[in-house]
Order: C-alpha cells, then sequence, then structure tokens
C-alpha cells in the first residue's frame, strides 16, 4: 500500500497505519485477536461472517466489520466491548442455526475454527424459531465429500475456486435458510481436485475422502516441510500419527505457493507407504537388481567413477534440495 499515513486509536491507543490498508490487518498486525471465519488474505474481502466486527467511537458509531473496511485518519475503535461480544455471539448463533451440530463424531473435531469459536464465545441460549434446512451429503465424487447441512455458508471454497484457481467449480445458489455452495446442476463435483476448497473449509463441509480417519486432531503431530514431488518446492503442512501421513495441507503466507498445492503435493502422499516403493539401494549383478547395503551402493559408485576417470570420460553431477529422484 501507498497510502497517507494516518494516526488512529485502537482500545485507547494511538497507532500508525496507511490510509486503504484493511483495518483487520492492524488490527492483527497488533497482536489482537479479531475471530474471522470467511477472511482469506488471498482473497477479496467478503464481509461474510460479520465476526470480524468492531465498534467505532468516534463520529461515525456502530459495529463495523474489520475485514471489509479501510483504515481512514481519526478511526477510534475499541474491539472487545460489550455490544462486539454480543454481536459474535448472535452471529454465532445464526450459523449454529442451520448447521449440523454432532462435534464428537466429526471429522474435523479438534480441528474446527467455528467448534473453538462457539468454546470462546458461546450462543446465547433461547432457540430461534427456525428448523434446518436438509441436504443429502454428497458421497459421488471420487475425492472430495460434500456436507451441506454443515457448511456455514462463509464462501472461502467458491472465491479460492474463482480467484486463486480460476475454475468456478462450485457457486452459492438460493437465499436465505436455502442457501447452499453446490456444483452447475447439483451434480457430483468433478474438477482438478487441488484440494484448496478442502484445505481452506472451516469446518467439516468438505473433506477429502483419502484423509478420512479415526486419528482425533490433538494426537497429530504437525510438521512443516517442503513438497518433493517437484522442483517448484511448495511448503505444505503435514499432520501425523505413528510417522504414518494423516493429512496434508498448506497454510497461506508460507512458501513461494502461498497456500495452494496441485493434486499431487496435496493427495499423492500414499506412495510413502505403496509395497513397491524403493527403501535400499539397487545395485547391478549379472544383468539384475539386487539390494545392497549403502557401503555397497556407494563403493560400486566410486569404482565406476574412478574406472570412468581412468578412460578419459567426462563426469557431471547434480545436487540440489529442490531435486527429485525422479529428476
Amino acid at each position: 500500500m501507498n497510502g497517507q499515513l494516518v494516526t488512529i486509536t485502537v482500545n485507547g491507543q494511538e497507532v500508525e497505519a496507511e490510509t486503504g490498508t484493511g483495518l483487520l490487518d492492524v488490527l492483527r498486525g497488533l497482536d489482537l485477536d479479531i475471530p474471522t471465519l470467511c477472511h482469506d488474505d488471498r482473497l477479496t474481502p467478503f464481509g461474510g461472517c460479520r465476526l470480524c466486527v468492531v465498534e467505532r467511537k468516534d463520529g461515525r458509531g456502530g459495529l463495523i466489520p474489520a475485514c471489509s473496511t479501510p483504515v481512514q485518519r481519526g478511526m477510534a475503535i475499541e474491539t472487545e466491548t460489550d455490544e462486539v461480544i454480543e454481536s459474535r455471539r448472535r452471529n454465532l448463533q445464526l450459523l449454529v442455526l442451520n448447521h449440523r451440530m454432532e462435534c464428537p463424531v466429526c471429522e474435523r473435531s479438534g480441528d474446527c475454527r467455528f467448534q473453538e469459536l462457539i468454546y470462546l464465545y458461546g450462543v446465547p441460549e433461547e432457540q430461534l424459531l427456525f428448523e434446518r434446512v436438509r441436504h443429502p451429503r454428497d458421497e459421488d465424487s471420487p475425492v472430495i465429500v460434500r456436507d451441506p447441512e454443515k457448511c456455514i455458508l462463509c464462501g472461502k471454497c467458491v472465491r479460492l475456486c474463482d480467484e486463486v484457481q480460476g475454475v468456478a467449480e462450485i457457486g452459492l445458489v438460493s437465499r436465505g435458510l436455502e442457501a447452499v455452495v453446490t456444483t452447475m446442476l447439483d451434480r457430483p463435483l468433478d474438477c482438478e481436485f487441488c484440494g484448496q476448497c478442502v484445505n481452506a473449509c472451516p469446518v467439516g463441509a468438505l473433506i477429502a475422502k483419502p484423509y478420512i480417519n479415526e486419528i482425533p486432531a490433538w494426537l497429530r503431530e504437525h510438521r512443516t516441510t517442503v513438497c518433493s514431488c517437484c522442483s517448484c518446492g511448495c511448503e505444505l503442512d503435514a499432520e501425523l500419527y505413528e510417522g504414518r501421513i494423516i493429512r496434508v495441507t498448506s497454510s497461506p503466507g508460507g512458501g513461494a505457493n502461498d497456500g495452494t498445492l496441485c493434486a499431487k503435493g496435496w493427495l499423492g502422499w500414499d506412495i510413502l507407504s505403496n509395497p513397491e516403493r524403493l527403501t535400499r539401494p539397487l545395485v547391478r549383478k549379472d544383468g539384475g537388481l539386487e539390494e545392497a547395503s549403502w557401503a555397497e551402493a556407494l563403493a560400486v559408485v566410486a569404482d565406476a567413477a574412478s574406472k570412468a576417470r581412468g578412460e578419459g570420460r567426462r563426469i557431471a553431477a547434480v545436487a540440489t534440495p529442490r531435486l527429485t529422484n525422479e529428476d
């Protein structure tokens, strides 16, 4: 941003920020925990979940969504007033209204942002006079399970598929309680299965079939590493249990890929447990390949290199941490 530097007040403290900068970015830059369900730094601000509301105390008073409000000179912002907290609780209540609550058996239990916020803020006890709209669970796709009754209509999957991937395989249809994320003519998902929609979903409305398991989130080990499927060097987040990969995602803002993965980088890790995977060196003997120790394999390479040098042949080697075995 190249806006003008202005002064605003946040929770009684004066802060300098550039005009035009998103208010949410400024608040999070101050280490303030502003909850969101629909926001993604890679996407155009949506303002759909309304959980990021803060209160203006200057001349234009009232609650405003921080994600879609730009910084303006003289702003006075409060982030934790009674009105703000109650508004977040009410908005969570509206989202719960059409969300099938089965947290103990949900695939995302313990790894669900919606669940975390409900535990943090709670919801009003009074019941609203609406019944949940029923939608069938779609398991016809070869890779992704869609469960519309768990969808909170944050729109992240739709916008990522359109704005980042340029595919627009899914969209929001209808209005009010009848609104649903679906495909053209409600057919099964049939795309490149990059996984952007699944990894961005804050609830269990989109689940990858290969990663459905019974290992709870709190027992998984998390490691950030670099994908070795090609030389692009994409950063990925691996969830492991007893040395076995349970799920692979990628976080926005990390690495050159900025949270995006191809289908191979997202789902191709079954190769690690493939019985045909090579786990020991092979050396050629009597016209065939036989397993050998690393010491024996390196000795064979050294002997071949010494022989080639003695015959006056040139030897070339390529080494880089981004070079795959296939390359």
